[in-house]
């Protein structure tokens, strides 16, 4: 009997590197136990469990003792190490499970010398359960900038002033006439603050003193949100009343939907339309070069030449001596004495939106690297499905509920490889060429390769049978996608709780999503929960145990029937993979999903958009 080279090594100190310094401690290693994927599928929850190693180590020279100063690796017995196994066989190496240590117990069972330590460990999932959805808050962002002025406008209903938060203490806090403090606006992720709603004609005046802007300039930058179409003359988003040249000057919304800026008389315009009743970040500056710059959503638009670089005087937000008052809702005002640059504006949008209309895939990615994870422990599909901008504050949500959410709005598949990269597969990916072709087939009658007896164990149970299945979006309408012969045969069977809360950009998806799941929960079907198998007694296994990965076809075959009976062929999808290593065993297990019969025929795919007979619209 020959088994595999195993390596175990251990990255002390840097745990959460892309190029991890690796220890090699294999000499003391004796068994270990591991487990990623998830043991079943569960089509309306997050999907996939931390996969857990235990991984026992001789400790006899107390070389994994935290306290023996002696030892090669003090002070680095630490939580949170990286771990990882790998397995070598006919001159290939592959990686059989990698995460990060939760504990490293020591054992002194009686009073000789032996001693062990079995380090307890998680996966990656563990970083994201600990994790919060931190972002960058907008009013840091703002106050790094020195503002000398800035009006969040998060003062509560019934206030008479907006307060000036800068702590430059240049402006009076500014009045409100007509205005509604403590309007919940939702907008981006500037957080959970409120806006200050100037419908129908409210406005705030904040008087300046004294006049500022004679270095390199000033900036002026706001956040609103209108529906209003304006007449031919425009509408007032804010003004200035300096005197002289810079009476003219302000920010005014045109009839065609687009941001213009005046200063002293000279006019700039910016592109895209801002009255779509969504928030948007507009602004204006100057510079002594003279330069006048407009400001849209980060971006900076124009460069003309204007008089004068004084900021005017006095502020009116919603007003304007030359064009009607604005409709709408205004937050987050704020002024610099300086001309900030693009990449300054740039960042100060991204505090306020972290994620911005995406696809799931990049949401995921981005999701991930807030959390720290490299990009090169990132294996993550673009996505088939489109998300909202986040518009939540996300500073109280674990990191691992939020990607999960995303995981659950494609219906695709999140989890850890055996290498430590997080995989994040689009619903097609499975669907796609080779990934739904069989790697290997295993029978009973020595056709195939091996597997133990008993390995061969169907089931049909009721747990996945669902024949009601309602979603909802965040801010949409329920869908529901139900099937009446299954509720004719079944009677009505709906998941507990539903999906809501889904971030899609509208209830078309969530019809789609809502379909998706029921194509493949109205009917009971037959399973093969696992399948066993003991590498040690046929070395044409090894390849086998060794290469297969969550989301692998394989072709599972059983002709010796008691009873009698036609022969058993069956497809199915490696969804979970236990390996328990050590004492010259090794034993693997294999959970399993059935591939079942559906054909999905999805437009504009090269392989899934050909209509083949049986073949079911897919989302």
């Amino acid at each position: 009997m020959t088994l595999p080279t195993i390596t175990c090594k251990a990255a002390f100190g840097s745990p959460f590197s892309s190029a991890p310094t690796w220890t090699d401690i294999s000499a003391y290693f004796r068994r270990a136990s591991t487990s990623t994927g998830r043991n079943k599928v569960m089509r309306t929850m997050a999907q996939f469990q931390a996969g857990t190693a235990t991984i026992a180590l001789d400790n006899r020279g107390r070389e994994f003792d935290p306290l023996n100063t002696a030892s090669p690796y003090y002070p680095n017995i630490t939580p949170e190490t990286l771990i990882q196994i790998e397995a070598t066989w006919s001159g290939v190496t592959y990686p059989i499970w990698t995460g990060y240590a939760d504990e490293w117990p020591v054992s002194w069972p009686g009073f000789g010398v032996e001693s062990e330590v079995q380090v307890k460990a998680t996966d990656i999932f563990k970083q994201a359960t600990v994790k919060k959805m931190l972002t960058t808050n907008y009013a840091n962002a703002v106050m790094a900038l020195s503002p000398w002025i800035y009006l969040p406008m998060d003062d509560p209903a019934g206030s008479e002033y907006a307060l000036d938060q800068s702590g430059a203490n240049y402006i009076p806090n500014a009045q409100a006439y007509g205005c509604t403090f403590g309007y919940k606006p939702g907008y981006s992720n500037v957080s959970d603050l409120s806006a200050v709603d100037l419908s129908p004609s409210g406005y705030l005046i904040a008087p300046q003193n004294p006049q500022i802007g004679g270095g390199s300039g000033w900036t002026f930058i706001m956040w609103m949100k209108t529906a209003m179409i304006p007449g031919a003359g425009g509408a007032a988003i804010a003004s200035w009343n300096g005197g002289g040249d810079l009476l003219n000057s302000g920010l005014t919304l045109e009839s065609s939907g687009i941001l213009e800026g005046f200063i002293g008389g000279v006019g700039i315009s910016a592109s895209p339309v801002v009255n779509d009743g969504k928030w948007h970040m507009v602004g204006i500056q100057y510079s002594s070069a003279p330069e006048m710059v407009l400001i849209v959503d980060g971006n900076v638009y124009g460069a003309v030449g204007s008089a004068g670089v004084q900021f005017p005087g006095q502020m009116m937000i919603g007003m304007g001596k030359w064009s009607p008052s604005f409709v709408g809702q205004v937050a987050q005002v704020s002024a610099f004495n300086q001309f900030l640059t693009p990449t300054q504006i740039a960042s100060l949008y991204a505090a306020a939106t972290p994620f911005p209309q995406q696809t799931t895939g990049q949401r995921i990615s981005a999701a991930l690297s807030i959390m720290g994870v490299p990009s090169a422990l990132q294996a993550i599909d673009t996505g088939e499905t489109t998300l909202a901008a986040e518009n939540q504050s996300l500073s109280t949500v674990r990191a691992l509920e939020y990607i999960q959410q995303v995981e659950q709005s494609e219906q695709g598949q999140l989890f850890t490889g055996p290498d430590g990269v997080m995989n994040f597969y689009d619903r097609y990916h499975r669907f796609r060429y080779p990934n739904y072709s069989s790697q290997a087939t295993f029978s009973d009658d020595g056709t195939g390769l091996p597997y133990t007896v008993g390995g061969f164990a169907p089931n049909i149970n009721d747990q996945q049978l669902y024949n009601i299945i309602a979603v909802t979006r965040r801010g949409g309408t329920m869908q529901v996608a139900s099937d009446q012969t299954s509720i004719t045969d079944n009677g009505e069977r709906t998941p507990t709780g539903g999906l809501t809360d889904l971030q899609y950009t509208n209830d078309t998806d969530s019809l789609g999503c809502a379909g998706w799941i029921l194509a493949d929960t109205a009917t009971a079907k037959v399973e093969l929960p696992k399948l066993i198998l003991d590498p040690t007694g046929n070395d044409s296994l090894w390849p086998q145990v060794l290469a297969r990965r969550v989301g692998d076809v394989i072709t599972i075959k059983k002709t010796q029937i008691p009873g009698g009976g036609s022969p058993i062929s069956i497809d199915c999808r490696i969804e979970g993979i236990k390996h328990t290593i050590g004492n010259l065993k090794w034993q693997t297990e294999w959970s399993l999903s059935t591939m079942g019969l559906q054909k999905w025929l999805i437009f504009d795919d090269p392989v899934l958009g050909f209509w083949d007979n049986g073949a079911l619209f897919g989302w």
